[in-house]
């Protein structure tokens, strides 16, 4: 078998970051983790990892000494910590990115504006009684930043329901 010469750094290491390890593993390719989680299960399949805080620069430094390109698994990556990489080592995808993905308004507004179709969706900063009409329900209200699989989100079968 070859040496592995190019270290890939994962951002996070979660399942998507396992399956990430996996795929780069078939390709000879050295992983690097860097994740918040001791619970991480891309961390028993990486070459090495580093379970810190994502703002920890120290370890951040240490990290990017040991990789090529540095990359992430999922958006709640902080944003500081990804530009903070990218002035020192190439992060794919870019981190402006994340920007956008951490935020569902800004996400989806992005998808519309480009021609890329989106279930309809409103922005409600405070509930004004008299403008919401029947039409929108069921309807699955959506918290702006944070929620995933399932958490941040509440469902509404009607008007009735979610006043």
């Amino acid at each position: 078998m070859r040496k592995k010469t190019f270290t890939l750094g994962i951002f996070g290491g979660g399942q998507l970051g396992k399956f990430l390890v996996q795929a780069a593993n078939k390709l000879n390719i050295r992983t690097f983790v860097f994740t918040d989680s001791i619970d991480s299960p891309a961390i028993y399949y990486c070459d090495d990892f580093i379970i810190s805080s994502y703002e920890n620069k120290k370890k951040l430094d240490f990290f990017i000494k040991n990789i090529n390109l540095a990359t992430f698994e999922f958006e709640n990556i902080p944003f500081k910590t990804l530009d903070y990489v990218e002035k020192k080592i190439n992060v794919s995808p870019k981190p402006s990115i994340i920007k956008i993905l951490q935020d569902r308004l800004k996400e989806k507004t992005f998808l519309n504006s480009i021609g890329i179709k989106t279930t309809e969706f409103y922005y409600l900063k405070k509930i004004n009684k008299k403008k919401i009409n029947n039409n929108v329900f069921p309807a699955l209200v959506k918290t702006i930043r944070l929620g995933y699989d399932g958490k941040g989100q509440i469902f509404f079968k009607n008007k009735k329901n979610f006043l």
